[in-house]
């Protein structure tokens, strides 16, 4: 069955995997995956864009350009760099490639380095206000640590990459008798108690503001959270970690690039000892599941809400389902 997700083409070189450096790259990597216990595979597939992506990245480009300048000859210059990108473009790239090539084009086209930097800080701002009220929902659950899940995932829907910008007053309303789509608790709630470090891979500033409340569920264990290492659309970077309160309950630290999602091949080392060396992953999002859902690892969860056709295609849902995925458990459909 064709998958929107797979390119009929094989995994072919691109620019950051190209040359002499790739070389290195690649037998740090395997000496790496080897000290971990890890066999890497050598043709991984990997979450490639599809043509029902480029209005997106039209739709993106304009929302953002709005958002960087008043100056609609910017606006015009933006549109126009991106239809040369979209010329170049093909099924044989990676969605987090593309996306970063899109906002890098779109950053030096309206000469602002971040666009969504008053977007995020309203929504972290309004997610603030509503933390309270949240809180004690939660703290007032029969089972409060699944309520903190389920407040996280709704706070996924702060999303300016997606088409489908869902309601977040309501979601945050309705989300605690919310069934999951997909549905994995009892083996993420099992290793959860059994954790003594737990990563959560972060996703959209505002959201992360509901990340605190699974945080503070969960004091006895250490905390990292990582976030976006520089500015692309609405993801959260040190500056909203800090703003919304994060260090406060966790280590920050950062992808080192403006890379939507958590492409493994181009992290540092330091973050692949803490990947592998975690006792479970909590990755939010569906940039962090476009570039995680390969990986076939028993405490990798993928927490999110769907909010595009394709990644509903790749996973049976529907705009809007929640989703708490153990990633080792979406390619059997179990």
């Amino acid at each position: 069955m064709f998958s929107p997700w797979r390119s009929p083409l094989p995994v072919v070189a691109d620019y950051n995997n190209s040359g002499r450096g790739a070389e290195q790259l690649r037998g740090r990597r395997a000496a790496r995956s080897i000290i971990k216990g890890h066999k890497l595979r050598n043709r991984e597939p990997l979450v490639k864009i599809h043509i029902d992506c480029i209005p997106c990245y039209f739709r993106q480009a304009l929302q953002a350009a709005r958002f960087a300048t008043d100056e609609q000859t910017l606006w015009w210059r933006t549109m126009s760099e991106i239809a040369a990108f979209v010329r170049t473009a093909g099924p044989h790239m990676q969605s987090h490639d593309a996306a970063e090539t899109v906002h890098r084009i779109i950053r030096e086209a309206t000469s602002c380095p971040d666009p969504y930097a008053r977007v995020k800080t309203e929504y972290t701002r309004r997610a603030l206000e509503m933390l309270p009220d949240a809180r004690r929902r939660v703290l007032a659950a029969p089972d409060p640590l699944d309520a903190a899940v389920r407040m996280g995932i709704a706070g996924n829907v702060i999303d300016f990459g997606s088409q489908a910008f869902l309601d977040l007053d309501e979601t945050v309303e309705k989300i605690l008798d919310v069934p999951f789509a997909i549905d994995h608790r009892v083996d993420f709630f099992a290793q959860l108690h059994a954790a003594r470090t737990v990563l959560l891979l972060a996703d959209n500033a505002g959201e992360i503001v509901f990340d605190t409340l699974l945080l503070e569920q969960l004091r006895d264990k250490r905390l990292v959270v990582c976030v976006r290492g520089a500015p692309i659309l609405n993801d959260a970077t040190r500056e909203d970690a800090l703003a919304s309160g994060l260090h406060e309950l966790a280590e920050i630290t950062d992808t080192g690039h403006a890379c939507p999602g958590i492409p493994l091949e181009r992290m540092s080392a330091d973050f692949l000892d803490l990947f592998h060396s975690a006792d479970i992953i909590i990755a939010k999002g569906q940039a962090n599941f476009e570039s995680l859902c390969e990986q076939d690892r028993v405490n990798l969860f993928l927490l999110f809400t769907t909010k595009c056709r394709l990644v509903g295609a790749r996973t049976g849902t529907q705009i809007g389902d929640i989703m708490l995925i153990r990633s080792d458990k979406l390619k059997t459909g179990s």
